[in-house]
């Protein structure tokens, strides 16, 4: 079975550093939709992963994680006082729906910050063929993109954006901090 990558880069580029740089420290963290890379710079002692598909889910057990195998929006609603909530990569893979609900929920459940990274506006993202997703696993229809955001999206959070970033697409960061 595929291990969760450790400490693994996000690109390299500086608004990963910044991503990194801002998250507050703490306790209690909860980690939306990591796929099989949960965020690799945690000294939290709760690192608790939401991740819907189950060989993913199966992945981060593995690596010690504890997981709700569910989708954000069944599962964010049974927590609460986590100080940071992160969304890496992830909510472009939500309906805007399920997105903003995500986000509202988070909004009341995180005691210190929320952390957002999306590209910037709709990007696309479909498989080829009945091929395996990028990690080797039958996880597709979770890699599929279903929303585009943007910075106009998350009005009084704190926003950076690189526009080089995704092979010129463009990413950003959304930061609330409480």
């Amino acid at each position: 079975m595929k291990r969760p990558f450790q400490n693994a880069p996000m690109h390299g580029r500086p608004l990963a550093a910044y991503i990194i740089n801002t998250i507050l420290p703490g306790d209690r963290l909860i980690d939306v939709g990591p796929g099989i890379k949960p965020y690799g710079h945690s000294t939290y002692r709760t690192h608790l992963c939401i991740e819907p598909h189950w060989e993913y889910a199966e992945v981060l057990a593995e690596g010690g994680y504890p997981i709700m195998q569910t989708e954000a929006v069944i599962g964010l609603p049974l927590l609460r006082n986590f100080e940071v909530i992160l969304f890496i990569d992830v909510i472009e893979h939500m309906t805007k729906e399920d997105g903003i609900k995500c986000l509202n929920l988070a909004k009341e459940i995180a005691t210190k910050q929320v952390v957002v990274f999306t590209p910037l506006g709709f990007m696309e993202q479909e498989p080829e063929g009945d091929e395996p997703d990028p990690w080797g696993y039958d996880g597709w229809e979770w890699q599929r993109h279903r929303s585009g955001w943007t910075p106009e999206d998350f009005q009084g959070w704190d926003i950076s954006v690189d526009k080089r970033f995704h092979e010129d697409h463009g990413a950003f960061a959304a930061v609330l901090n409480k």
